[in-house]
């Protein structure tokens, strides 16, 4: 009996663990965050490594996204300004959002924390990581 007590008591402390993994982090992303920085997967050539620098620069001064605790969002980059809705999976590795336009696009998430938030999106066919920090 104490050793049919011992392993359940075992089974559900790593399900409760596991679980604690899969938490919602809802709470981490509704902020204003800015870009920090900006970085290609694949090797940028030469020739466009400075127009890529000069654009990666502009972003950083303007590129800003509120996440709004009613699950919409406001994106700005200079005077542009876009909006939408925003919703993370289950355990916090994807935000899917709906554009105003109702274009649906699913970003996949590298880190999430009230610090710190990067994740992958596609640009002009290639992958982009995002480096985000809360805007002050």
């Amino acid at each position: 009996m104490v050793k049919h007590f011992k392993a359940a008591f075992l089974v559900t402390g790593i399900i409760l663990l596991s679980l604690s993994g899969c938490q919602d982090k809802s709470t981490a992303l509704v902020r204003s965050w800015r870009l920090e920085n900006l970085k290609y997967t694949k090797k940028i050539p030469d020739m466009m490594k400075s127009s890529i620098d000069r654009t990666i620069a502009e972003e950083k001064k303007s590129f800003l996204i509120i996440y709004s605790p009613n699950g919409t969002y406001t994106t700005q980059m200079g005077n542009k300004t876009m909006q939408g809705t925003w919703k993370l999976n289950f355990n916090s590795t994807k935000i899917s959002v709906v554009t105003e336009s109702g274009q649906s696009v699913d970003y996949s998430i590298i880190t999430l924390n009230p610090s710190s938030f990067s994740f992958k999106a596609m640009e002009n066919g290639q992958e982009v990581i995002f480096e985000m920090v809360p805007a002050e």
